[in-house]
């Protein structure tokens, strides 16, 4: 048997006679009537009263019953209350559509048979109890599922208690198969570095003699034509310039290496003043301008006033160097290259992109790391050690800056960002005088 017991009804309507009328047919059911001469008031008795259902009359003067209808749904408290539309319009099909539309479950039509509304509160009241009880069933299955879930916790937990000792045992058994399989993945691991390593060992070292072979190969050529004398002047001149171009490419690999081991022994200095970043930028441009009209590359160059800043003039101009290289060497003929600083405050921005060859994306994050090249055969076409941009990212780093590389992937060019901070040259202050005991001691 379901609960027996009065619910609550709510009439909604804006003539107090309606209100009256109605209740008076609804009084011999024993429920609880409420009241409501507006939408707004039938949003309050919702909020303080739980209801089992609603008669709404759907014409009243400031909001029709179907915006009541569509406030009181908009209430998740009240989405699932039935509503049922009172109306003199029995014939009007798209009334009755706009009503179930906004929520109403029935509609009564005016006059109204006093059996029909009875017949009609006493089946939704029915389905309120019985949802009601329905509710009261899944509280109490509620309550005994806690009481079932506190009694397997504490025999879950005697269990646990039980089974601990040979928890502890397995896991000692499991700590020495545990500590035996680490103690082979860091032997598996070591023995793959030191491959890594020694891959990168023999790489590097046969790069660096083909480097080294393939300008000494080219002086000793020309040297040799030389020795025989008979080269014409304008030969001569070219035998020379071939020579020299050569000796210099090896002095900048020994420079590189050089610099590597400076920074590996942490021995690499700085001799700091105060510097022209638009200078630096120049002076670079000026450097690498025939290597790049020798490609038909055009240069670009935006380069505003900037403020001097406090910086090692060399590894500067070193670190732009390295970047137009860079780009010149990747970037195919009649490609473009451009540069340009920025002011940023505090700080100063030097940009170098290009259209080139590109990074690939595996690649990217290991540009900056040392003897790092993307793929071997681009070390024989291009030339290099793949220490360019380790020194630039370590040359940044001292001069407390950041620098960054950006590209969509290959042959799709490919931008490096240097940003270092704008600093005011301090000129260390001059050594006292001495004083005249220690004249004195020194002309003794």
């Amino acid at each position: 048997m379901y609960a027996q017991e009065p619910v609550q009804i709510l009439i909604v309507d804006d003539h107090r006679d309606n209100l009256l009328a109605l209740e008076a047919l609804l009084s011999p059911l024993g429920h609880r009537i409420l009241q409501a001469q507006s939408g707004c008031a039938a949003l309050k008795v919702l909020l303080e009263e739980d209801v089992a259902l609603m008669l709404l009359d759907v014409t009243m003067p400031d909001v029709d019953g179907y915006g009541v209808a569509e406030l009181i749904r908009g209430r998740p408290a009240n989405r699932d209350t039935p509503i049922i539309f009172i109306t003199a319009n029995p014939n009007s099909a798209s009334a009755a559509f706009k009503g179930y539309s906004v929520g109403a479950v029935d509609y009564i039509f005016k006059p109204m048979s006093s059996d029909v509304l009875i017949s009609k509160v006493n089946v939704f009241v029915d389905l309120y109890r019985r949802s009601r009880a329905l509710r009261c069933q899944a509280e109490d299955l509620r309550r005994a599922h806690d009481a079932l879930d506190l009694r397997v916790r504490e025999r879950t937990e005697q269990l646990a208690r039980t089974n601990q000792r040979l928890k502890a045992a397995i896991a000692q058994r499991r700590r020495g198969e545990a500590e035996r399989a680490e103690l082979l993945r860091r032997e598996q691991s070591a023995r793959r570095e030191a491959e890594r390593v020694n891959r990168m060992k023999d790489e590097f070292l046969a790069t660096l003699s083909h480097e080294l072979r393939t300008p000494l190969n080219a002086m000793l050529g020309w040297a040799q034509l030389l020795e025989t004398g008979q080269l014409e002047p304008d030969r001569l001149q070219h035998a020379v310039g071939v020579i020299k171009n050569n000796a210099i490419a090896q002095k900048q690999l020994i420079e590189d290496i050089l610099d590597v081991s400076r920074i590996v022994n942490g021995k690499m200095v700085l001799n700091v003043s105060s510097v022209d970043i638009g200078q630096i930028i120049g002076s670079a441009l000026d450097a690498l301008r025939p290597a790049a009209e020798a490609k038909r590359i055009t240069i670009t160059t935006d380069v505003p006033a900037v403020p001097e800043t406090c910086g090692d003039r060399d590894r500067l101009q070193q670190i732009v160097w390295n970047l137009l290289s860079n780009a010149i060497k990747f970037t195919p003929r009649d490609g473009r290259v451009d540069v340009r600083a920025e002011n940023l405050g505090a700080d100063l921005r030097i940009v170098v992109s290009d259209n080139g060859r590109g990074i690939a994306p595996a690649f990217l994050p290991h540009i900056f790391d040392r003897f790092s090249q993307a793929d071997s055969s681009v070390t024989r076409a291009h030339g290099g050690l793949g220490l360019g941009m380790a020194i630039v990212r370590h040359l940044v780093e001292l001069h407390g800056g950041t620098v960054h590389a950006e590209s969509e992937g290959e042959n799709h060019g490919a931008t490096f960002v240097v940003t270092l901070p704008i600093r005011a040259y301090e000129k260390p202050p001059d050594p006292p005088p001495p004083t005249p005991r220690q004249e004195t001691q020194e002309e003794v």
